[in-house]
């Protein structure tokens, strides 16, 4: 399969996704030219760095978005209108990112004026209308039938995931989870988890290395769109190379326990950011989480290629039937065959 033909050709089908990955693309190019050249800073962060992250983000979102679309076989139209939605949506959420950085002023959290807070809602009211459409996009994925079933299913743990991980950005506006500290009247939410925003992080990410960060689970979650496909893909390519390791019948089973083994990921990575607990300061809860989920993830893997390899069909096929001579007399027979009794006619008495 060639992958970037494949990419190509999905974008040119739907224009309006297509406008959305190369305008986020180009505006993560200006964003980028702006971290060198432009010296302002907002919570301790190049403030460009945001718009940059976004862009590309929204980039592979929506190109993603193009590759699935064809999996799905029902209500076609219906789903391309819900895609264009989504492309409008999230791509005018990078238009107000970027224009709140051009004011110099936060993009999400703010209430500091009546502008600023219009504007934070009205990235609310998108992000919910592109969640809703996603939920609609994600039970097409599931309803339809037809194409490869281990893919189609991997696309549609993708979709699900994702939208739990989408979902989880709600996390860092919500007083009453107990995980946003000291919000003000004007900045009503946070990323971090135990301090302030703006302390130390990783580098272009920004997650922080010292306390929780609800970033991760959010971006986690978000990518399972590319990552599960893009898994069962590899499993699809190892089953036509080497099938007596991946059995055909076992790429479906594999499907779910990708799925499964992602939303575990997704679990762990909110579990420890709701601790207040760093990417790169995991506890003995935390690894030993990583490795039961490790653990169970090859473990059931194994056992399905095992099953799957024992349910293989033998090699004596229809195809080495075809191929071996046939007897002596049948050859005989095909050459001259036995005339019947309606052939030679009534017999004489």
């Amino acid at each position: 399969m060639n992958l970037r033909g494949t990419v190509g050709h999905a974008l040119l089908a739907h224009r309006p996704l297509q406008f959305a990955a190369f305008g986020s693309l180009a505006i993560a190019g200006i964003a980028l030219i702006g971290v060198f050249l432009d010296p302002r800073e907002l919570v301790n962060a190049p403030i460009w760095l945001k718009s940059f992250k976004f862009g590309i983000s929204i980039a592979i979102y929506t190109t993603t978005l193009a590759v699935l679309l064809p999996h799905v076989t029902r209500a076609r139209r219906t789903a391309r209108g819900l895609c264009t939605i989504i492309a409008a949506g999230i791509f005018l959420e990078l238009a107000l990112i970027t224009f709140q950085i051009v004011r110099g002023t936060l993009s999400h959290f703010n209430f500091q004026t009546v502008f600023d807070t219009a504007v934070t809602a009205s990235m609310g009211i998108i992000i919910v209308i592109v969640w809703l459409s996603n939920i609609v996009l994600a039970v097409f994925v599931l309803a339809s039938r037809g194409g490869d079933q281990a893919l189609r299913i991997a696309v549609g743990w993708g979709l699900v995931i994702g939208l739990v991980g989408m979902g989880l950005a709600f996390t860092m506006t919500a007083e009453e989870a107990g995980l946003i500290e000291n919000p003000t009247e004007t900045i009503m939410g946070a990323h971090s988890v135990g301090i302030a925003d703006g302390g130390p992080g990783l580098p272009i990410t920004g997650w922080s290395t010292v306390a929780g960060d609800l970033r991760v689970p959010h971006f986690v979650g978000l990518h399972a769109m590319q990552v599960v496909p893009l898994i069962a893909f590899a499993i699809a390519w190892l089953s036509r190379r080497s099938p007596a390791i991946v059995s055909e019948g076992a790429r479906v089973p594999l499907s779910h326990i990708a799925g499964v083994a992602y939303s575990g990921l997704v679990v762990l990575s909110f579990w420890q950011a709701a601790r207040g607990q760093s990417i790169v300061q995991p506890d003995a809860m935390t690894l030993s989480a990583a490795g039961a989920l490790v653990a169970g993830t090859t473990i059931a893997a194994i056992v399905t290629l095992v099953l799957g390899a024992r349910r293989r069909p033998p090699p004596t096929s229809d195809r080495s039937l075809a191929a071996s001579p046939a007897p002596a007399h049948s050859q005989a027979e095909a050459r001259h065959p036995r005339r019947t009794d309606t052939a030679r006619g009534p017999e004489k008495e």
